[in-house]
């Protein structure tokens, strides 16, 4: 589903590749929130990180050296904090899936 209007440029990334399977691996599922990284994560492959999304809001949290927020476009306050932790109790999970899936 399209999203019209300007947007950020991580979400037009996802936007753009959302229909491609495997595009997105998705880590885990919360909340009808979606934890995932994409396939293509640059060219160099940027540090480990994890991007969160629900409807049109989005997320990214780096995973080290601690867990933090990267940048974020329709998230309150509340509900990048309580992503955060999300994030931060799966740390291990998020770089187990990196691990594997990259390679590292």
């Amino acid at each position: 589903m399209p999203i019209s209007g300007r947007l950020a440029p991580n979400l037009a990334i996802y936007n753009a590749v959302a229909n491609n399977t495997g595009a997105m691996p998705v880590i885990l599922r919360y909340k009808g929130y979606k934890f995932f990284f994409f396939a293509n994560e640059g060219n160099p492959r940027e540090p480990l990180h994890v991007h969160v999304r629900k409807d049109d809001a989005i997320a990214k949290f780096w995973m080290e050296p601690t867990v933090s927020l990267a940048e974020s476009h329709s998230m309150g306050s509340a509900e990048l904090k309580e992503l955060l932790e999300v994030v931060a109790k799966n740390k291990d999970l998020i770089k187990r899936s990196w691990n594997e899936f990259f390679g590292g």
